[in-house]
């Protein structure tokens, strides 16, 4: 039998195809060097590519037919629902699935968390409430407090948050809903985001500047992480 010898360089290229191997032959010292952290992944054309390595926290994402995986970074937030004290007004209301406080004439309702672990800021803040009266502008004054390691922490007062002409509210639309953003309202330099850290405490109090009596449900929070 002849032996046919073959030289360095002598194969043609793509010469050898998938056949030519054993199943489980080529292991991963076989495999050409690549950088430290990246993935193989395929491209638009079937092609192997190799995924660039990520930073630190960020999660391997897809971005759709035809396109490889990319390391992004999480975007995630969270809004929470943080509900009125029950007993910090004269008056429960229970209406249509909902319940608030009632408040009126300078009296106020308040509310209380804790700010989560590892949250990297707030996106937006909202106080909830219905109208008891066909009233079209309501006027309310939040305060806050914050206290972290049995250090309780100024009083943070922000500005008269003025709700006007909502959805035209008349007399037929008594206990309609409304979401009032109170996000960047600090009248004394400092906002609310701009203070609270993770897993500090903090209590709000919502007080009405009015004589029209206002439902207060209690306020949410969007943390993002």
């Amino acid at each position: 039998m002849a032996l046919t010898q073959i030289k360095l360089g002598g194969l043609a290229a793509e010469s050898v195809d998938s056949d030519a191997y054993v199943d489980g032959s080529i292991d991963n010292a076989h495999l050409a060097g690549g950088t430290d952290g990246n993935i193989i992944s395929y491209d638009a054309s079937g092609d192997p590519v190799a995924i660039a390595t990520g930073s630190d926290g960020q999660v391997l994402t897809s971005t759709g037919a035809g396109s490889p995986p990319a390391f992004e970074n999480l975007n995630n937030s969270i809004e929470m629902f943080y509900p009125v004290d029950r007993d910090s007004a004269t008056a429960t209301r229970y209406s249509n699935y909902r319940t608030g406080k009632d408040i009126d004439d300078n009296e106020d309702v308040s509310c209380s968390g804790v700010a989560p672990a590892g949250f990297t800021g707030i996106s937006n803040m909202y106080v909830m409430m219905f109208f008891e009266q066909g009233a079209n502008s309501i006027d309310l004054r939040w305060t806050w407090q914050m206290a972290a390691d049995n250090t309780a922490l100024s009083t943070h007062e922000g500005s008269d948050l003025a709700v006007t002409a909502v959805n035209a509210i008349g007399a037929a639309a008594t206990d309609r809903l409304y979401k009032k953003t109170i996000f960047n309202e600090a009248n004394n330099g400092a906002d609310f985001e701009d203070l609270i850290a993770a897993n500090d405490v903090f209590g709000c109090k919502f007080k009405q500047a009015g004589a029209d009596n206002t439902y207060v449900m209690g306020m949410s929070i969007v943390w993002t992480f």
